[in-house]
């Protein structure tokens, strides 16, 4: 990993440290991408086609919007979501495809048909973060005084 990536990646810790939710990550991956400056290009058009542009979603009768964000300036690698409900891992899949369709589509219009002819390649990898349980210790409880003879009965018997 890369100074860069860790960047990114810290910007989801710190969204997940502030308070924020995130249920997916979008991970944007693109191969054999030619010269720097077209590698360049290309983040920057998925950028903007991709971060805080609310999308709506239909899954079975419902709209659920998903919106992927990232607080990098101008390309990322990384974005995070928050898509709440029953029907999130459903509404995410659709959605993803139905990005990855469209950007292949006007990135191939913009670049020659770079995707197309299989020079390049494009992958959207998706995955839900692990979560973590935080044990809260009783001195974190106001009014809950922990009594040490309470614990020490509970031990197990042979």
């Amino acid at each position: 990993m890369n100074r860069r990536q860790s960047f990114l990646l810290n910007d989801i810790k710190q969204h997940i440290q502030s308070g924020g939710n995130v249920t997916h990550i979008l991970n944007v991956k693109i191969s054999r991408q030619g010269t720097n400056d077209v590698g360049n290009q290309i983040r920057q058009h998925l950028f903007q086609r991709i971060n805080n542009c609310p999308i709506q979603c239909m899954v079975n009768g419902m709209n659920v919007t998903i919106t992927w964000r990232s607080n990098a300036t101008s390309s990322s690698a990384y974005y995070h979501a928050d898509v709440m409900g029953m029907l999130g891992d459903t509404a995410v899949q659709r959605h993803t495809e139905i990005l990855l369709t469209r950007l292949l589509a006007t990135l191939n219009e913009r670049f020659n048909n770079i995707f197309r002819d299989g020079a390049t390649g494009l992958a959207f990898l998706v995955s839900k973060p692990l979560v973590r349980e935080v044990a809260l210790v009783n001195n974190d409880i106001p009014g809950v005084v922990e009594e040490d003879e309470e614990l020490d009965e509970t031990e197990e018997q042979d």
